[in-house]
């Protein structure tokens, strides 16, 4: 498992992630990988239909839970009956392995 490889994580990270980890009060490292993939797919998936997508659209497509997994982590979990992406795992074995750090400035999150 790899943000990299598998949740299409990209520098700088993309402004609408860090406003929601702002409002959330969360840093980017408490954010579990399905955490990620899910919002990016929904975002793009938004973003190909015109349509806005941010914390309150994301908050009615999934619950923003604790991972009791490990605990200080966030997950998404779907809402019953709004399923718009399948295919995604909820969960990510071993993640902790691949774990990583990385200073902000503006080339990891640009001018946010």
């Amino acid at each position: 498992m790899s943000h990299f490889e598998d949740g299409g994580l990209s520098f700088p990270l993309p402004r609408f992630l860090l406003e929601a980890l702002a409002e959330l009060k969360k840093a980017f490292t408490q954010m579990a990988p399905n955490f990620f993939r899910y919002f990016l797919a929904s975002w793009v998936r938004a973003q190909e239909e015109g349509l806005e997508f941010g914390l309150r659209e994301l908050k009615q497509l999934f619950a923003i839970k604790r991972n009791n997994g490990f605990p200080g982590t966030i997950i998404l979990g779907p809402r019953s009956g709004r399923a718009i992406i399948e295919g995604i795992p909820n969960k990510d074995d071993l993640w902790r392995e691949k774990f990583f750090v990385f200073k902000v400035n503006p080339a990891s999150v640009g001018d946010f």
